[in-house]
């Protein structure tokens, strides 16, 4: 796949059909398929998801960056590989965990931006409280880490996020595709 392919389907795809096709079909463009599904697999079971739930995002999957800061720049060394879980179940989980912290007097100074995000339906975990308290942030961090060093998925970092649904992965993803395309109209 080319960044011009992509951008002639920007034209003539709508969101959903981009989503699908570049997003949930296909393989990853920074890994093999062995270490696209290794990967994929070893999410899935360290947060209990449907292996179906977990996608690769991002100039990983795509072969190049569409966030405005990298907008069509290649994946290099460089880069990061961006995890997104779909699962109501652990967004809900981890909003009730949210929910008690902040219930019992917890703060933290990302509060307002974690809010959000999550009524954007999506749950950003470096905007999660660190407090030791508060397990799932620390869980989260760790499996992230330990998967990063290992060098089994290359040099890259890797994150993750987690959406509620589909729906809300779609409408962040769709604010992405407006701006390629509004760049692309200039």
């Amino acid at each position: 796949m080319t960044i011009e392919t992509f951008q002639k389907d920007l034209a003539s795809l709508d969101d959903a059909t981009l989503i699908n096709k570049y997003y949930i079909s296909g393989s990853a463009f920074a890994l093999s398929e062995e270490k696209h599904h290794d990967l994929k697999q070893a999410v899935s079971a360290e947060f209990d998801v449907e292996y179906t739930s977990v996608f690769l995002v991002g100039s990983a999957k795509l072969g190049f960056s569409i966030k405005p800061s990298r907008r069509f720049m290649p994946f290099a060394d460089t880069s990061d590989i961006d995890i997104v879980i779909i699962s109501r179940d652990l967004f809900e989980k981890v909003w009730q965990e949210v929910y008690s912290f902040k219930s019992n007097g917890g703060y933290w100074p990302k509060m307002t931006s974690f809010m959000d995000y999550h009524f954007e339906g999506w749950i950003r975990p470096d905007l999660l409280p660190l407090e030791p308290s508060f397990v799932f942030s620390r869980r989260w961090w760790d499996f992230f880490e330990n998967i990063s060093g290992g060098g089994h998925y290359g040099p890259y970092k890797i994150y993750g996020g987690l959406y509620y649904s589909r729906y809300f992965l779609e409408h962040y993803q769709s604010k992405c595709f407006e701006q390629c395309r509004a760049e692309l109209n200039k």
